[in-house]
């Protein structure tokens, strides 16, 4: 029997500002119209997440740790809470929207930017598992860098490897909060840097002040409504009109000031 299989990475934001690779998601619709979803958890990312980043996945028992968790013939609710059904008007239209000719939940989810209300995921094509190796073509780059690749990859869920060192899911949490610790020190010593001067600048009478990142405003009123309504994170919002989330939170208060 024919068969159309799409795959995806259930992905959140944590402690590093980078994607964490928490849950693999396969999609199987058969011609007859039955289908199938699988979760494959990625336990050693999810170790690296506290509460206030990751609760669970809707719908899976991860305290079971299963390898997988499958789902034959029903919704699994990750998928409901984030789909739309085809009993919704407008249901053509986004499926439209999303550049899609019939309904593939994951290739939507990774199409579409609005995200659930409830929780921080996302969905990105799936992450294929691979190995970095630090320090053989970044000479150019700092430790502090160096410490950021080493987390992003870490949180992806790949092996990382420093010179005959190699991290893998067994050494993942500990090397991770390692790398953290080190990596937030760096970039506290170098904020504390980046005040002196500017205070030294105050003094000097050279100081200038931060200049403005321009932004499209009508769009940023739009956005804050659609955050204020729910419909999508303020990250999301400072990802669409491509500058920082205190940014974002700032010229929001500006804004409901005037």
């Amino acid at each position: 029997m024919k068969q159309y299989v799409s795959e995806g990475t259930i992905c959140v934001i944590g402690a590093v500002a980078v994607p964490y690779a928490v849950c693999d998601i396969k999609y199987t619709l058969w011609e007859d119209d039955s289908f199938e979803y699988e979760f494959t958890p990625n336990y050693s990312v999810i170790s690296l997440l506290d509460s206030r980043h990751f609760q669970g996945i809707p719908g899976l028992d991860l305290d079971s740790r299963k390898e997988r968790f499958v789902r034959k013939n029903v919704t699994p609710a990750f998928i409901s809470e984030r789909v739309p059904q085809k009993n919704r008007e407008d249901y053509l239209e986004l499926l439209s929207e999303a550049g899609l000719d019939f309904m593939d939940p994951i290739r939507y989810l990774i199409n579409t930017k609005l995200r659930y209300f409830g929780d921080g995921f996302f969905m990105t094509p799936k992450v294929e598992k691979c190995i970095l190796c630090i320090g053989e073509k970044a000479v150019r780059k700092n430790n502090s860098a160096l410490m950021k690749d080493a987390l992003a990859s870490l949180c992806l869920g790949f092996e990382v490897k420093f010179g005959d060192i190699t991290i893998d899911d067994s050494t993942r949490k500990l090397a991770y909060e390692m790398l953290l610790t080190l990596y937030s020190r760096s970039a506290e010593f170098k904020n504390q840097n980046r005040i002196q001067g500017i205070e030294l600048a105050k003094r000097n009478g050279t100081y200038k002040g931060r200049k403005r990142i321009p932004f499209d405003e009508t769009k940023f009123r739009t956005l804050v409504q659609q955050v204020d309504g729910g419909k999508i994170s303020a990250r999301e919002a400072a990802l669409q009109l491509n500058i920082g989330i205190d940014k974002f939170y700032r010229e929001k208060r500006l804004l409901q000031r005037q």
